[in-house]
């Protein structure tokens, strides 16, 4: 029975030696070469288009969201595709 508990202790303790720290100070001087040496190619954006704001008076127009509109741009679009 006793051997039984000490083979997995030995094994866990052989495994955990296995990670032991030596080996981080060599990962992290790469990691810091990597940083140093990698640099970002960002594309520059271009700038935005200007927005100009178009004043909607009723009076001069129909409603956008009429009914009337509606059915006028379903006319002219049958009358282009009949063309």
């Amino acid at each position: 029975m006793r051997a039984a508990l000490l083979l997995p202790a030995v094994l866990l303790a052989a495994g955990l030696s296995a990670c032991d720290s030596a080996d981080e100070g060599e990962i992290q001087r790469w990691m810091q070469e990597q940083r140093a040496q990698t640099k970002p190619q960002v594309a520059p954006i271009a700038e935005p288009k200007n927005f100009t704001p178009q004043a909607y008076t009723q009076e001069t127009g129909l409603d956008p969201f009429s009914n009337q509109k509606l059915a006028a741009a379903l006319k002219q679009e049958s009358q282009q595709g009949a063309s």
